[in-house]
This record gives structure tokens, sequence and C-alpha cells, in this order.
């Protein structure tokens, strides 16, 4: 699972650069092997997600507040998640993913796409911008460039 949300966390980044004009052939070169190898920005659409039986542990913000939820899909265009309190369509939030070595987390911005509540409810959500990676003993805030190590770390 590192290597995925390390390969997403880089094609989100080049994305971003990509729309802004900042690639240079090599980079471009790069996005475009990712995109084949991540999946485009509608292939995850196309996927049903299973009943509770997510592939891996979530987190994203509801209102503010962190929630908990099990991964069905990701890819390059964005996740779907199995939860309890499912955001509405439309609602932007943060997907924070954590490694498997527990000491790097991956933070993505993200819009709600489409929901189905229920019991557990079911949504997709599409990322929008850069991503974040951070060590854990690093912090947020020095993993965005917004302080140094000592800075409080930035929470939803």
């Amino acid at each position: 699972m590192d290597t995925l949300l390390e390969l997403i966390h880089e094609f989100r980044i080049l994305r971003t650069r990509s729309h802004a004009g900042e690639l240079d052939a090599e980079a471009h070169a790069r996005l475009v092997g990712l995109r084949q190898l991540l999946g485009d920005d509608s292939a995850w659409k196309e996927t049903r997600a299973r009943n509770g039986q997510g592939i891996y542990p979530v987190r994203f913000t509801v209102g503010g507040a962190f929630e908990e939820g099990s991964l069905q899909l990701l890819n390059g265009a964005g996740v779907v998640i199995a939860a309890r309190h499912v955001p509405d369509a439309g609602a932007r939030l943060l997907v924070r993913l954590d490694g498997e070595r527990e000491d790097v987390s991956y933070l993505f911005p993200a819009s709600v796409s489409w929901s189905r509540p229920g019991r557990l409810g079911v949504f997709g959500a599409l990322f929008d911008g850069a991503s974040e990676r951070t060590d854990t003993h690093e912090g947020w805030a020095t993993s965005m460039r917004l302080g140094d190590g000592a800075s409080v770390p930035m929470v939803a």
C-alpha cells in the first residue's frame, strides 16, 4: 500500500504542476506513465463498492472533524469509502491515508462526487489539487512548509 500511496501522491503533484504549465518534458512523460498506471479521472466511477468489505482504514473530514471509514477503492482519480457518516455530494473534504509503516501519512483534498447514505453508507470523492505527504514525527505543518519543526500541526 505504501508504494501505491506514494505513486498517487506523485501523480497528484505532477497533475497540479501540469495544470499550472510547470512541467518539463521528463516530468510530463512521468505524468503520462502514472496516469496509465493509476487510471484516468473517470475510471473509478465504474467500480461498485463492496458493502463493508473495505481494503484499508481511512480517515476523512466531515464538518471540521475526522471520521473513520473503510477504503473500498483507491486510484489516481479518487476514492470510494464506506462509512457510517457519509457526506453529501458536492461536499469538500480531506482524505487522510496512513502508510503501512505508520510513520508516513498522506492528505488528499477532494470533493464528494456521489453518496449513498445508509447504516453503512458509501461515497465517492474525486481528488482535487496537490496532496501532502509527511512523516508522522515531523507534523503536517513541516510537510507543507508553513513553519519549522516546532510548529503546531495543522488539523481539519
